[in-house]
Parts: structure tokens; sequence; C-alpha cells
């Protein structure tokens, strides 16, 4: 199970890698969010330290909507991006079951 999700994420970054942040699926991110058990923020490792994520959460308003910064380091590489969210769930941050809305 391991092994696919780190296929996932490194296919994730590949397109990530190529520039194309903006069309970066929102479902991929929320996914990763569940597989990594993620409340809020915090840094979480994925394998043997092959691929570490790093959430700054800021919160979200009380409309619900929140903003998370999202960095991916893998190997000597990495990139870092904003992730608007719909706090599902209204517990004030990002976790699993949470709505991403956009990443750039």
């Amino acid at each position: 199970m391991k092994g696919w999700i780190i296929v996932g994420v490194l296919g994730l970054l590949v397109l990530i890698g190529s520039g194309v942040a903006q069309q970066v699926p929102g479902q991929g991110f929320s996914a990763l969010l569940c597989e990594l058990g993620v409340t809020g923020s915090g840094t979480f490792v994925i394998g043997n330290g092959q691929v570490v994520v790093s959430i700054v959460d800021n919160g979200a308003s009380p409309g619900g909507i929140g903003t998370a910064t999202v960095t991916i380091e893998h190997g000597k590489s990495g990139s870092t991006h904003t992730l608007t969210y719909q706090d599902t769930n209204d517990d004030g941050m990002l976790d699993c079951g949470d709505t991403v809305l956009s990443v750039t």
C-alpha cells in the first residue's frame, strides 16, 4: 500500500515539477491529506524519508474557507504550493475530508 502512495505522490510531483501546478487537481491533495492523517500544521514523512510533506495551516475563516502552505520535498528537489480549502467539518483546520478548492 505504501508503495502505491509513494508512486502516487511522485506522479503528482512530476506534474507539479513540469510547471502545471495550476492544473493539479485538488482531489490528489485531498487524498494525500487523508493518507498522511493531516490535522492542521505539521511535517509528515512518506516511506523512509523519501518524501516529506510540510504543512503550515493558516486556519479557516468563519465562512469555512481556509488556506495552507504545503511544501513537498523529495530528494534534493521540492515545491511549495498554496492550498485553498473548504473546511467541510467546521473544525477550523485543514484535515481529511476537507475539500481542496485550488492549488497554486
